[in-house]
């Protein structure tokens, strides 16, 4: 007996979606990547659905910044890379304006490969957002091999349309997923690492002191972070081993999941554990109580949904205005 599932609609591959103000108003827009394509969507009360407000293949517009014709290219002089090599860049692209183009491109050389990015304030910069991007050096997705990690930081000029490199920190990783926290993402780094995850973190996420932590194969963790001893601690995870692609933090206790079998779940900490990871000085027993490997208490499911597709970004949003 074999199942099949047949889609009436073109294959959406989003790979990152994320909710901001991105056309000037006050009204919430939906920024995703898909493929090669940037769109920017919204909500429509009146039709009860999303709808795309603006469209744009970037790729050709990174092209058509850089001057290459396709037309002219000797397609018997391009040659497939070799395994573990890799050409990447970051693009600054304006796909509102009049003309969408490509701003600034800032080539990574020593094939490195920009993998993971986010966009932090640091305390000791007077609030100041600077772009993080982590990079991967020598890898190979399969099996998985690097010679390091890097992370980058850059300082936004001219309201956001050019980069200026302040620094570049080595990790011993490549970072798959980073996020301020606190103002103190370069800190935390250096001196607050802690092996929360038994395979591969692929996804964070924070309120608060509270970290929560997606591992590539073992479902996710919620982290406490103890500032006295600068430290993270484990305090709750979950029952079934989870291959997650992508999470959210529905409130402070309540997370919503993806996985790669088409998995859509919530989990939520139960109350009392919330309370007690929260407690001063509770590092002392949430340490002590480890339990068959894994954090002291477990996470209650509280729904599952089969959605017939890999959820590859979550992100939560009023349903309209």
């Amino acid at each position: 007996m074999f199942l099949y599932s047949l889609t009436l609609q073109q294959p959406t591959v989003i790979t990152q979606a994320i909710v901001g103000q991105f056309c000037g108003t006050t009204e919430q827009q939906i920024m995703s990547a898909s493929g090669s394509c940037l769109a920017i969507l919204r909500l429509d009360p009146n039709l009860g659905r999303v709808v795309t407000v603006l469209s744009h293949h970037i790729f050709s517009i990174i092209l058509n910044g850089v001057g290459w014709d396709h037309r002219r290219v000797d397609r018997h002089a391009i040659q497939v890379p070799w395994p573990g090599k890799w050409a990447s860049c970051i693009s600054i692209v304006d796909p509102v304006g009049e003309e969408p183009r490509v701003l600034q491109t800032v080539d990574l050389e020593g094939n490195e490969a920009a993998i993971s990015a986010t966009v932090a304030s640091f305390t000791s910069q007077e609030g100041e957002s600077f772009l993080v991007v982590g990079t991967g050096k020598d890898m190979v997705t399969n099996p998985r091999q690097f010679s390091g990690g890097y992370l980058y930081v850059y300082r936004f000029h001219d309201g956001g349309q050019n980069l200026e490199i302040i620094h570049k920190t080595r990790v011993e990783e490549p970072p798959l997923a980073i996020l301020p926290f606190q103002g103190q993402l370069k800190q935390l780094l250096r001196k607050g690492q802690s092996n929360v995850a038994p395979q591969l973190i692929v996804s964070v996420q924070t309120q608060g002191s509270r970290i929560i932590v997606g591992d590539v194969q073992h479902g996710v963790t919620m982290v406490a972070y103890k500032h006295k001893i600068n430290k993270f601690i484990p305090f709750v995870d979950d029952t079934i081993a989870r291959w997650t692609t992508s999470i959210t933090m529905v409130d402070y206790d309540s997370i919503a999941g993806g996985d790669k079998f088409g998995n859509i779940w919530i989990v939520r900490c139960p109350d009392k554990t919330s309370a007690d990871a929260d407690e001063p000085g509770s590092e002392t027993y949430l340490t002590a109580r480890e339990y068959l490997n894994g954090a002291p208490n477990r996470l209650e499911l509280m729904a599952h949904f089969f959605t017939q597709d890999i959820p590859t970004s979550i992100c939560k949003a009023r349903a309209w205005s």
